[in-house]
């Protein structure tokens, strides 16, 4: 989509009765890194989602793979933002526990996870409330990753879902996700429009569930199904600092 056509959906949003507008963390309002607990966070970009959280009528959140503690520790978001993890299984708004027998799930696929990945350097097992989650990014040998992930998505454990993203294969207790979030809030909410950004393959759940009158943005390249794009996460800022400044303009009349 071209810049033009960007402004255009930009300017038609802002003037939702309520809007809400909800932010992929990594990728988007973070910048990659090999130390996942040590990411480059777009500090701009968190003012943004503050001040569009502190209009009336308007909403922001930040919705994450991350679990909502690792999110809540590196964003340092105020209580204006929402905060999602887990890929909406956790939320500062409703805050949930695994029950024993998803531990168990888990707490078994994290074991054949960590015999996967023995001898291996630079491939890690997260451990997620919700989730079991096999990262590569930091192997060196792409080719050793690449196998060491379909490996992981050929282990198909019982009672678990499983997803892919970028380096990653994700081991789920529970069915929700980006996507079924979005609905979930937006129908709880009344909220009239919705902008979501994100840039991973998880974030095309969310972006599939947007209507005529929301607005998806994909950071960086790819298939999307998202209507607006921008290059990366310096485009994010340019973007939620718009939305402020329209927003905050179209409500003073």
């Amino acid at each position: 989509m071209d810049n033009i056509s960007l402004d255009a959906r930009l300017s038609s949003v802002i003037r939702a009765p309520r809007l809400l507008v909800i932010s992929d963390f990594d990728g988007t309002i973070a910048d990659f890194a090999d130390d996942p607990e040590n990411v480059p966070v777009n500090r701009d970009s968190i003012a943004a989602l503050e001040a569009l959280g502190a209009l009336p009528d308007t909403g922001a959140a930040i919705l994450s793979g991350r679990d909502l503690a690792t999110l809540r520790r590196l964003s340092g978001a105020g209580d204006r933002v929402e905060l999602v993890g887990s890929h909406g299984a956790e939320s500062t708004g409703d805050p949930v526990e695994p029950t024993d027998g998803q531990r168990r799930l888990l707490d078994a696929v994290g074991e054949r996870l960590n015999d996967l990945i023995a001898g291996h350097p630079g491939a890690a097992v997260e451990s997620k409330p919700f989730h079991r989650v096999l990262h590569t990014r930091r192997v060196a040998d792409r080719a050793l990753g690449d196998r060491l992930l379909d490996e992981a998505r050929q282990l198909r454990p019982e009672g678990l879902h499983v997803s892919t993203g970028k380096c990653i294969v994700e081991f789920s207790a529970v069915s929700v996700n980006k996507g079924t979030w979005i609905a979930e809030v937006r129908k709880r909410g009344g909220w009239d429009a919705v902008v979501f950004l994100g840039d991973d393959v998880t974030d095309e759940d969310g972006f599939r569930v947007l209507g005529t009158g929301d607005l998806g943005i994909k950071v960086g390249d790819g298939d999307t199904a998202a209507v607006g794009r921008v290059a990366d996460t310096d485009g994010v800022q340019t973007v939620l600092e718009r939305l402020v400044t329209a927003r905050a303009a179209h409500l003073k009349g």
